[in-house]
């Protein structure tokens, strides 16, 4: 008789299963387990515990493949059932019960390989970091693919869950920690998409380049872990602010312990470069940027094109979900072949001026303004430019969609000596000065000049000035 010629089936109960080799180097036990032989191969069944970790499914092994075999089990998820198999996350990061399908190929003299698959329902999952949660009712999609071993290795890692997209890599430590989780691309929300790390326990985080949306992020605001995390550096291609006001090739060292905080470096839309500090405000994230060369970075976001040279100061606050306050202080600052300034001298002839602005521009010691930033839209609240020859108070709004302004103001010439009765009036404005409009686009603005207003002081001069449109005054 030949083996191939041989029929049986064989059919038994384990019972007070005990291996260490089954799956080498873990603990698998079991009260019961169910046993099916046949001519093709060999069959167990039930559930059992793997390190601790409760699994259902069933193991099999064919004649045929040499003494490989396979695992299919549906394993319990939770925190203690992880740190029963040795896999310590970060305080926080997982809550909850869940479960999951493995897969387990066992090959005799090469790690296990294993698959796993769950929908995350009933786990609560939490980054702090990246301001991203979710709920333990809410759905989702995870994949893991690698090797078990002493230091396991996840290969391939896919999450989908709401608001958040990754795809990656995993590594840990041979105590069990994370030890590195590299991601190709991580998507959080509307305003993150870039390829990340996060190295130890702590989960430090560093950024490998990709985009950000400092308008929607939510950075250091998830909740998830107490405490915050760990620090955030590295760097990012672009981080856009608002509509057309973006920061590239940027730099970053930053913390989350008690919110987003810390210093970056960048170039303004691609140009000159800044520097500045993030601090927590509100849920969001404020800014300082400072910069060497303020006419190139106003240039550069497309605010004014006849500025040169000076020093720039920027704070930015969060007002609302998509707007920024802000405050502008601007020393020694150059104008030069600006339309809409040009056409403000001619209307009041101050021809001197007028041929500096054409020539070697006119210098402004200080420039300040307090505006606020929507979308589409800048709202200049209070400003004042204040030199040797001339002083300006500005007020109104900016469409950034259609290029249109709407601004009014004071002109007062002659700053040096007209500026002693500066106390009495608004910063920018002399004794006496020019009340004055500008409406339409920068290049070619229409000029209104009101004439009676260079005949009145300026502690009367509020009685010509129109009342400001209600967005002048917004929250």
């Amino acid at each position: 008789m030949r083996p191939g010629d041989l029929r049986y089936d064989l059919q038994g109960l384990l019972t007070g299963v005990q291996s260490d080799r089954l799956v080498p180097g873990r603990r698998l036990e079991a009260e019961h387990l169910t046993l099916a032989a046949t001519e093709a191969g060999i069959e167990i069944a039930g559930t059992a515990r793997l390190d601790g970790a409760e699994a259902t499914g069933t193991w099999r092994m064919a004649h045929a493949d040499r003494g490989a075999s396979r695992l299919e089990a549906d394993v319990a998820v939770s925190p203690p059932t992880l740190a029963a198999l040795g896999i310590a996350l970060p305080e926080g990061m997982l809550r909850g019960a869940g479960s999951g399908r493995l897969l387990l190929d066992l090959r005799p003299g090469q790690p296990p390989a294993f698959s796993f698959r769950s929908t995350l329902e009933g786990l609560a999952l939490a980054v702090p970091q990246i301001g991203w949660s979710k709920a333990a009712a809410q759905r989702g999609t995870l994949v893991l693919e690698g090797r078990l071993g002493r230091s396991p290795v996840v290969e391939r890692l896919a999450l989908d869950a709401p608001g958040l997209s990754a795809q990656g890599s995993l590594r840990i430590g041979a105590t069990g920690g994370l030890e590195r989780l590299d991601l190709d691309r991580l998507q959080v929300g509307d305003w993150l998409d870039a390829p990340v790390s996060l190295l130890g326990p702590g989960m430090a985080v560093e950024l490998r380049g990709g985009t950000l949306d400092l308008a929607h992020a939510q950075l250091g605001s998830g909740g998830g872990g107490r405490g915050g995390g760990g620090p955030i550096t590295g760097r990012l291609d672009r981080v856009q602010v608002t509509g057309g006001l973006a920061l590239t090739d940027v730099t970053a060292v930053l913390n989350t312990a008690q919110g987003l905080e810390g210093r970056f470096a960048g170039q303004v839309n691609g140009g000159p470069a800044v520097t500045g500090r993030l601090a927590p405000q509100g849920g969001r994230v404020g800014a300082r940027v400072q910069g060497s060369d303020a006419g190139a970075v106003l240039r550069a976001a497309g605010f004014f094109a006849g500025a040169e040279g000076g020093t720039l100061d920027l704070l930015l606050l969060p007002a609302g979900s998509q707007a920024w306050k802000a405050e502008l202080f601007l020393r020694s600052l150059r104008v030069r072949e600006a339309p809409a300034l040009a056409h403000l001298l001619n209307a009041v002839s101050v021809v001197g001026l007028l041929q500096q602005l054409g020539g070697p521009g006119i210098l402004f010691d200080e420039v300040q303004g307090e505006f606020r930033i929507d979308p589409g839209r800048v709202t200049v609240q209070r400003s004042s430019a204040v030199g040797a020859g001339l002083g300006l108070s500005v007020e109104g709004s900016y469409d950034l969609t259609t290029g249109r302004m709407e601004l009014r103001g004071v002109l007062s010439p002659f700053y040096l000596v007209n500026g002693i009765g500066a106390l009495l009036t608004r910063r920018g404005e002399g004794l006496f000065g020019f009340d004055f409009t500008l409406e339409g686009p920068p290049e070619a603005p229409s000029v209104a000049i009101n004439p009676l207003s260079a005949l009145t002081p300026g502690f009367l001069r509020e009685i010509f000035r129109a009342p400001p449109p209600p967005e002048w005054t917004r929250a």
